[in-house]
């Protein structure tokens, strides 16, 4: 399943599916790039209040809703390399959120 967006000539994009999960539990979906990094930033601040690990699974799942690319140990490297959200300052969070967009690929080359 793709989310439809617009480029800027207003022609329609395909953008890819993402689901996160953490452990077992059931993933959550998120339909553009951005989105999934806004709703890993808001479970990294979640887990972080309550003493939990950032271990995430970060998926983009295909046409088929199958898992084409696994992006964990990417996002896993920027929450690392930016000390977000155990360094809380609302800049490094929107540049956090910025990272993780750009690392996530919205094509399924």
């Amino acid at each position: 399943m793709t989310a439809q967006a617009f480029d800027t000539a207003g022609t329609a994009q395909a953008e890819p599916l993402w689901e996160v999960k953490i452990g077992s539990a059931a993933g959550q979906f998120f339909t553009s790039r951005r989105k999934a990094a806004e709703g890993l930033v808001r479970l990294a601040e979640h887990r972080m209040k309550q003493g939990r690990p950032l271990n995430f699974t970060v998926l983009r799942l295909d046409d088929e809703d199958k898992p084409d690319r696994d992006a964990s140990s990417d996002v896993a490297e920027v929450f690392a390399a930016t000390g977000y959200p155990a360094n809380d300052d609302e800049g490094l969070r929107e540049g956090t959120i910025d990272c993780l967009e750009a690392i996530l690929p919205s094509d399924f080359a």
